[in-house]
């Protein structure tokens, strides 16, 4: 039957995970201490996770009211959400920036896109 590591071995992940946080389980007295320590290490992430999305808003441009997105496109130009998706796929239509997953579109972005369809 063999021993227990042996078999438990068969089933452990074949690589580690991404993260892993690991308690300081020595200074653990009483449950507050667990307590305490799993509530700082849930404000160190909700502070990192505010400090990613910050420095994506950072990154949009100070004129950005006349860009639209991906919504605002399909209405101005009157094509369907595939075409655009498939013609941001091919090369075609390309985003200035992003806020968050969102691609945003500017004026000239717009431009060189129709300019695509005119010359062929």
């Amino acid at each position: 039957m063999g021993d227990l590591n042996s078999r438990i071995g068969d089933f452990s992940p074949k690589s580690p995970p991404k993260k892993t946080v690991i308690l300081q389980h020595k200074n653990l007295k009483t449950m507050e201490d667990l307590f305490e320590q799993l509530s700082d290490l849930i404000a160190q992430k909700v502070v990192e996770k505010m400090e990613s999305t910050s420095k994506a808003f950072e990154q949009v441009p100070e004129n950005h009211q006349e860009d639209l997105t991906i919504d605002e496109l399909v209405e101005k130009l009157r094509i369907s959400k595939p075409t655009v998706f498939r013609h941001r796929k091919s090369g075609l239509l390309t985003p200035s920036y992003y806020v968050g997953r969102s691609p945003r579109f500017t004026p000239e972005d717009i431009e060189r896109y129709l300019k695509n369809f005119k010359n062929q």
